[in-house]
């Protein structure tokens, strides 16, 4: 395979074959893209070697008429911001959700057996985020919930520090 070929090969198979590539150390993508983390700098070769990669998994949310749109927003960024896990909405047939307060929500999937489910939030919106924290909490660790709160900013103790 040229490394052309790799390249549009893992470019429409999309974020997850890079994962993959990665979590194999397969040197067909070696020199194709790079692994990255942001927060150091850190960078890497796909054929780098790693004492432990975090595995990243698909979080389904399902959703359904009148689902709070601002609960379910900040339920899915929470989650996505663990940076362990990639965020999808899933409805049957993925045919158009509308929320409560009128939104037409595209359903991003239908759902797959073998994923991580959460429930859709059905607390208002900062209850059912601080819910979602310890849910993740309970998942991945006190230091996920540090990170996706420092990611958005979040003012957990409501005094501005």
């Amino acid at each position: 395979m040229t490394a052309a070929a790799a390249y549009v090969g893992i470019a429409e198979a999309g974020e997850d074959r890079f994962h993959e590539a990665i979590g194999e150390e397969d040197e067909r993508f070696d020199g194709l893209f790079f692994a990255g983390v942001v927060t150091t700098g850190v960078y890497c070769r796909v054929v780098c070697p790693t004492p432990q990669r975090a595995k990243r998994e698909t979080t389904e949310i399902p959703i359904a008429d009148g689902v709070d749109e601002v609960s379910l927003a900040l339920q899915a960024e929470a989650w996505g911001r663990s940076m362990r896990t990639k965020v999808l909405t899933t409805h049957a047939g993925r045919t158009p959700v509308r929320s409560r307060h009128g939104l037409v929500i595209m359903p991003d999937a239908e759902a797959k057996p073998g994923n991580h489910v959460v429930e859709a939030a059905t607390l208002p919106a900062v209850p059912a985020f601080e819910a979602t924290l310890g849910e993740m909490g309970t998942r991945y660790g006190a230091s996920v919930i540090r990170f996706a709160v420092l990611a958005m900013e979040y003012d957990s103790n409501g005094k501005g520090n």
